[in-house]
């Protein structure tokens, strides 16, 4: 993969923890509590942080999120390997000064 390339996912790997662990529920918790929906305002909705939809015998609807906590343990995973990173990167220029 290019650096371009490789540049993209890892950004949209941070948005979609984002909006995992940040994100509103409220589309998810319209579509529980509506009693007449069509399909064209659940293709309108946000159910990124729905992990799973499944309609019961009765009629009810049960929604499953994705774990915001897991998401922002993801997050925080990448800040510190990038604060790692940009540490070593700091460390090596300072020993590439130092050897001049």
């Amino acid at each position: 993969m290019s650096k371009a390339k490789d540049k993209d996912l890892y950004n949209k790997a941070i948005f979609g923890y984002e909006h995992l662990a940040f994100g509103s529920i409220s589309d998810a918790l319209k579509l529980m509590f509506s009693k007449n929906i069509n399909e064209l305002e659940i293709e309108k909705m946000d159910l990124f942080c729905v992990s799973e939809i499944k309609r019961l015998r009765e009629g009810t609807i049960e929604i499953k999120f994705f774990d915001r906590m897991s998401a922002l343990g993801k997050l925080e995973e990448i800040a510190r390997a990038q604060n790692k990173n940009s540490l070593n990167d700091f460390y090596k220029k300072i020993e590439n000064k130092l050897s001049i």
